[in-house]
C-alpha cells in the first residue's frame, strides 16, 4: 500500500467525493427532542452540496474460482446472480433464501448437516447493491467429503427448480422472518438502521406492518418462478478455498 493510499488527504479527498448531502441521511430512534434534531440540522447543513459521481454500472459474471490453503476445513460458495437491493422480488428471494438454507429447518440443513453428517456449517444468504445481487449457498466440509456434500446441494437445488416449495415451508419462513421484524423493535439501533436505510437505498422505510404485508403477499409460484430465473446452472459460480481439488473435478460435480 502506497503512502499516498494512507495520507491524510487521501482520506479528506475520500470523504468529499462520497460523504456529500445527497448520499447522507440522519436517523434517530429512542429518547430525543425538538432541540437534538434542530442541533443535527445545524451540524449537517455545513456539508458540501455536491453530486458525487455515480460508479460504473456493475453486473453479475459466473466464475470459478480457487485457493490452496493450509485449512482444516474447505470452504465452498455456489453462487448465482440475486436482486438489486430495492427489487419489489426481494421479499420472495428472502423467503426462498430462508427455505433453501436460511435456518436449522431449511432444506439444506436438515439433509446436507442433520441426515448425512457431512457438515457443521451449511446455510444460504443474499446481498443486494444498487444495480445487481447475489444469491449464494455456503459450506464448510472437508476435503474427503466435500463431493458428496456438493452432489447433495445440487440435488436439493434440482428438487426446488422442479418441485418448488410447499405451503407449510412458505408458511414456516414467513413467521420465522414476522418474528425477526417483531424483535427488532426492542433495539432502538434496529429501528435506526431500518429507517436510515430505507430512505438511503430503498426509497422511504417501510413500517414493521408493511414489511409483514410483503411478505404475507408472496406466494409459492412467486417463489418457484423467481428460483427459476435466478438458479438456473448455467449462470452458477463456484469459489473454494481450502485443500482444493482440481478444477477438472468440481467442473464434473457441479455440471460445469
Amino acid at each position: 500500500m502506497s503512502s499516498k493510499i494512507r495520507s491524510g488527504e487521501s482520506l479528506r479527498a475520500f470523504m468529499a467525493r462520497h460523504y456529500a448531502a445527497p448520499r447522507v441521511v440522519a436517523a434517530l430512534s429512542g429518547s430525543f427532542t425538538d432541540e437534538d434534531l434542530r442541533e443535527l440540522a445545524r451540524r449537517f447543513s455545513a456539508m458540501p452540496a455536491a453530486k458525487p459521481k455515480k460508479p460504473e454500472r456493475s453486473a453479475y459474471r459466473p466464475c470459478l474460482t480457487l485457493r490452496r490453503k493450509a485449512t482444516e476445513q474447505n470452504q465452498l460458495v455456489l453462487g448465482f446472480p440475486g436482486l438489486e437491493t430495492a427489487s419489489s422480488e426481494r421479499f420472495a428471494l428472502q423467503l426462498l433464501s430462508g427455505i433453501l438454507g436460511g435456518n436449522a429447518s431449511s432444506r439444506l440443513f436438515q439433509s446436507v448437516r442433520e441426515k448425512h453428517g457431512l457438515c457443521y456449517s451449511i446455510y444460504s444468504f443474499t446481498a443486494g447493491f444498487e444495480d445487481t445481487g447475489l444469491f449464494a449457498v455456503a459450506a464448510a466440509t472437508n476435503r474427503d467429503t466435500e463431493a458428496r456434500a456438493l452432489g447433495l446441494i445440487m440435488d436439493e437445488l434440482r428438487r426446488l427448480l422442479d418441485g418448488g416449495v410447499t405451503e407449510e415451508e412458505l408458511s414456516r419462513a414467513r413467521e420465522q422472518v414476522k418474528a425477526t421484524i417483531l424483535m427488532s423493535l426492542e433495539s432502538t439501533g434496529s429501528r435506526m438502521n431500518r429507517l436510515g436505510y430505507g430512505e438511503l437505498f430503498l426509497g422511504g422505510a417501510l413500517s414493521p406492518d408493511e414489511l409483514i404485508e410483503r411478505y404475507d403477499a408472496v406466494t409459492g409460484e412467486e417463489v418457484l418462478g423467481l428460483a427459476r430465473r435466478l438458479l438456473a446452472p448455467e449462470t452458477m459460480s463456484f469459489s473454494a478455498a481450502g485443500r482444493v481439488a482440481p478444477e477438472e473435478e468440481y467442473r464434473r460435480i457441479l455440471g460445469l
